[in-house]
């Protein structure tokens, strides 16, 4: 059976990535992020984590992982940079050999 929250609309499961609560899933209004609709139903799924010391395992986790994301993103972006500088030095250079040999 669905979950209903205030609102009447299905409640939507979301994953906490807070420090206290890392990975613990919840449900919530699906118009949180409207403060004119958002009824404030908030319900948590998981058990609480099973001490500080899990809790700071997970988030550190969760922020390595977060890292390393933004790191490939930047790679990714630096790499397209590259190609494209490049393949536009490999045009002036076929164009500067084609200037010379016309």
């Amino acid at each position: 059976m669905a979950n209903l929250c205030g609102c009447g609309e299905i409640a939507k499961c979301r994953t906490s990535w807070t420090q206290f609560n890392p990975g613990r899933r919840f449900l919530g209004c699906p118009s949180f992020m409207d403060p004119t609709r958002n009824c404030n139903y908030f319900r948590w799924v998981d058990a609480p984590l099973p001490n500080r010391w899990y809790q700071g395992t997970m988030y550190q986790l969760h922020i390595n992982l977060v890292n390393a994301q933004d790191e490939v993103v930047q790679a990714n972006n630096q790499n397209s940079q590259t190609t494209f500088y490049n393949r536009v030095l490999i045009v002036l250079i076929v164009g500067m050999f084609l200037v010379r040999f016309i």
